[in-house]
């Protein structure tokens, strides 16, 4: 898990737009190692660069959950406003209101 977290941070380091990339490290902060506060930094440059893109939302989603942090309610109602019409999505959406 160390040698993927440094290769992640290596890969951003020479590109820090690559939502791949952030995605895999966001993960491995939020489901594996708990380090809330670099996750919550993934968490809002993805959303921040790819706001259409489901994961960094879901991600969100999970800190403030499992943190908890303040905005849970806020984050689900934002992403259904966003992703709720659009079909492709609809998984998305069955798994943020599974947060809950």
């Amino acid at each position: 898990m160390d040698r993927a977290k440094e290769d992640y941070e290596q890969a951003l380091r020479l590109n820090p737009d690559d939502t791949w990339t952030l995605i895999e490290l966001g993960n491995i902060y939020v489901h594996s190692t708990r380090d809330w506060d670099k996750g919550w930094a993934i968490t809002n440059r993805l959303i921040q660069i790819s706001p259409d893109n489901p994961e960094g939302w879901l991600l969100r989603a999970s800190i403030q959950k499992d943190q908890p942090r303040d905005g849970l309610n806020q984050t689900i109602s934002d992403f259904v406003a966003r992703f709720g019409s659009d079909p492709s999505k609809q998984v998305f959406v069955e798994r943020m209101r599974a947060i809950r």
